[in-house]
């Protein structure tokens, strides 16, 4: 009798070991792709900031031109 509840403590410990395995690995690779999704927004983030700087400092020159030459123009 005595083996018997031996074995059974033994083959539930394995399958606990395993549930525990199989839990280790689904977090691990659940907390990778978080960290991915993370990454990938901030560099769409940055690339829309960054164009908007970008559009804002076009602008800028832009009318920093006109009014350059509107100015030249109106003098004249």
């Amino acid at each position: 009798m005595g083996c018997s509840s031996s074995s059974t403590k033994t083959r539930k410990s394995e399958t606990s070991l395993k549930a525990a395995l199989i839990i280790q690995n689904w977090y691990r690779g659940y907390k990778a792709r978080l960290k991915a999704r993370q990454h990938y927004a901030l560099t769409i983030f940055q690339s829309i900031e960054y164009a908007d700087e970008q559009g804002q400092m076009q602008l800028s020159t832009f009318f920093s031109f006109m009014f350059e030459n509107y100015a030249h123009v109106h003098k004249e």
